[in-house]
Parts: structure tokens; C-alpha cells; sequence
């Protein structure tokens, strides 16, 4: 992080050490955030039928708003002040400002009691990019108002120290892993967050269990916390929290954005480091990460991976016609078919660049001069069936 602070104070940074997240307030103008907003509304009357003065037409919408996910507004969400806050966490220079600013999510209000969710919990990003330091954020953007219990998502505040300081504990050349496989190790390696993400029995309260009181889980400290808001806000996060969808129970919808990587250049590379081996036709999760991807303190020392593989499966080639056996087609029932004519083209251009056995005349009915650019219709003296 950056040594001369900009936006952030030196609290801010610690408690984004602590736990992976710091909230900024009007991080963009809430003018611009309430424009955007009125965009949306017009989207989702314009495609759904959705209108913000009937409540009789609110319902959930499958999948997100395409307009709004490619709406050149957004632009106006990279301010000044968004762009020191991400100077102080990644460092001046050191990172591209995104082509958007993520998935537009609208969650449209349901009746019921607001509870801790227990399933969905999940990251989007490898903990092998950030194991010394983050090298990405993960960014939540307010649009519209969200109050507690109104469909904010839900995170685990000191969720990604526990996750690094996991997969520094891993052997190494272990296979990686993705995806639900990867999730399930994570939510079974302590009884609370087995209670937390439905592999345990919940207790009875689980908004006082998990989101009122810390508990310890391999000397880190974990909470659960609910991200609200007002109209331009931003919550800035570490690339590995753990997060999961909350139920609206609120009066409005939910109106956010959720970019779930904004990468430094050091970040983009050792993507693309460990991205590349998942291409090589291997097994299964059993892919091989060059050891240049990865932090020192990930691997012992003469760890590296040779890439790609010394003795590669042999390319297989397309034979040529004389390795082949010569194919023979199935006698004709009707008896074999008659010499087939060759066709006539009507583009005289196209016809005087053949070899003079195929230029042949145009078609009786079509004249040639009238029929230029134009094939005739196949007709049964045209081709033999």
C-alpha cells in the first residue's frame, strides 16, 4: 500500500488489514448515483414491465440489467476521490481503471423475517494473486438507498486473513482446486463456520450468533457484517471475502454494483500465470502452477515448475491422402448416378478466373447480363438427385 496517504486515514488501513474492508462515503456524487438509478427504473419498466410507481408489478428479474451493465454513466462513478482510495490500498500507478464497474443487482423486496443466510457463501478470486498483498479489490458500489435488512450483501469481515493464511499452510505442488470443491474445505475447517454456512446445526438466534458478537477461528477474527448504504458510497474489500446474497426485506429495492476484481498490472500477469496452465489437456484438478505465479512464502525454495511439460502429448496430425485407405461408398440402390453437369456460374467476373474446361455457358433461362451477381434456382435438370 501506499506509504503517503491520500484518502484513507491510517485507521482506515488498518481496519482494512484487520478485517478486508473499508467503507467510504460518498465515495461518487449522489446526484450521479440517483440518475443512474432513474436509468434503471426506466430498464426495467421498458423490458419487464417493472414500474417504480406500482408495487403490484415488483418481482424478481432473472438474471441483471444488460443496459445498465454497459451504461457510459457509470463513468462518473471514477472520481477523484475513488481514485486516491484505490491509490492508498493498491498503490499509485499501479492499476488500470476498469472498462465497468460490475454486475448491476436489483432485489426487489419479499415478505418475511431478515436472517443471516446460510448457503451461497463463496469468493470469486484465487487467494494465489494476493498472498503477500492484495493485489485487486473487490468493489461494491451503492446506487440506491439500502437499509439493514434491505438486501445489502452480506460479507465475513476477516474472512480473507483466515483464507490466505490458510493457503500458505498448504503442501506444495498440491493440486489446485475450483469453485464448490474449493468453498466446501473452507466452510468445514471450523464448527462455526460449519453453523454458519448450513453444514452444521444452526442455533437458535443466528443474527445474535454471527453478526452481534466475534468469534475466533485460527487466531483470526470473525464477524458477520451487512453492507448499507446511501446513494454513492463504496465499499472497498479485499479480492477473497467471503461473501453471499441477502433477502430484501426491506420497502425498496436493492439497487448496487458489485465489481468483483479491479487488478493492479502485478495482478493481471500472475492471472494470466495461472490461468495458462488450466488450458494444457491435463486431468481433472490436477493443475500444475508455474512457481514464477506464485509468492515466495507459498513455495519452498528450488520449487519451480518446468512449463510447459518436458514430453507433451504427441500432436496428432491429419494423415495425408496416401496413408489413408481409399473409401468406397455404398452401392446406390437405383443403380449408380449419372455424371453430374458442371454448374453455371452467372458472374462473368467469377466465371473468366476458371480454367477453361469449367467456364461454361450461362443458364438457358437466366440471361447472363440480366442474372450478373445472381445464382439460378436449382432445378431438376440442374442437379441430379
Amino acid at each position: 500500500m501506499a506509504s503517503q496517504l491520500t484518502v484513507l486515514t491510517p485507521a482506515d488501513i488498518q481496519r482494512f488489514e484487520r478485517d478486508g474492508y473499508v467503507v467510504v462515503r460518498q465515495a461518487f456524487s449522489p446526484a450521479d448515483a440517483l440518475a443512474m438509478e432513474r436509468q434503471w427504473w426506466r430498464e426495467l419498466e421498458g423490458t419487464y414491465g417493472i414500474r417504480r410507481d406500482d408495487r403490484c408489478s415488483w418481482r424478481q428479474i432473472p438474471g441483471d440489467l444488460k443496459a445498465a451493465k454497459r451504461d457510459p454513466i457509470q463513468d462518473r462513478i471514477l472520481t477523484g476521490r475513488v481514485r486516491g482510495v484505490l491509490d492508498d490500498l493498491l498503490g499509485k500507478a499501479a492499476w488500470l481503471p476498469p472498462r465497468d464497474w460490475g454486475r448491476p443487482l436489483v432485489t426487489f423486496p419479499e415478505p418475511g423475517a431478515w436472517e443471516v443466510p446460510a448457503r451461497l457463501w463463496h469468493w470469486d478470486n484465487p487467494c494465489e494473486l494476493h498472498l503477500d498483498h492484495p493485489r485487486g479489490l473487490f468493489v461494491v458500489s451503492f446506487i440506491g438507498p439500502v437499509a439493514p435488512g434491505g438486501g445489502g450483501t452480506v460479507i465475513i469481515s476477516g474472512s480473507p486473513r483466515l483464507l490466505v493464511q490458510q493457503e500458505r499452510r498448504l503442501p506444495p505442488g498440491r493440486p489446485r482446486e475450483f469453485g464448490a470443491r474449493l468453498w466446501e474445505r473452507f466452510h468445514r475447517c471450523d464448527p462455526w463456520l460449519m453453523a454458519l454456512t448450513g453444514q452444521a446445526p444452526s442455533p437458535a438466534t443466528r443474527i445474535a450468533a454471527f453478526m452481534d458478537t466475534e468469534t475466533t477461528v485460527d487466531g483470526v477474527p470473525l464477524r458477520v457484517a451487512e453492507l448499507t448504504g446511501e446513494p454513492g458510497d463504496i465499499v472497498f474489500c479485499h479480492p477473497v471475502m467471503v461473501h453471499c446474497a441477502a433477502p430484501n426485506r426491506g420497502t425498496r429495492p436493492r439497487f448496487m454494483r458489485i465489481k468483483t476484481q479491479v487488478l493492479t498490472h502485478e495482478g493481471r500477469d500472475l492471472r494470466s500465470a495461472l490461468e495458462r496452465p488450466r488450458s494444457w489437456p491435463q486431468a481433472a484438478g490436477n493443475v500444475r502452477v508455474p512457481a514464477s505465479a506464485l509468492s515466495p512464502a507459498r513455495l519452498p525454495p528450488q520449487a519451480g515448475v518446468e512449463w510447459p511439460p518436458e514430453s507433451p502429448e504427441p500432436r496428432r496430425t491429419r494423415s495425408s491422402a496416401q496413408d489413408r485407405p481409399a473409401r468406397r461408398s455404398p452401392p446406390h440402390p437405383r443403380g449408380p448416378l449419372p455424371p453430374a453437369r458442371p454448374f453455371a456460374l452467372n458472374t462473368p467476373s467469377l466465371a473468366a478466373r476458371l480454367p477453361p474446361g469449367l467456364q461454361t455457358r450461362p443458364p438457358r433461362h437466366v440471361p447472363a447480363a440480366a442474372g450478373y451477381g445472381k445464382f439460378p434456382r436449382p432445378g431438376p435438370d440442374r442437379h441430379p438427385r
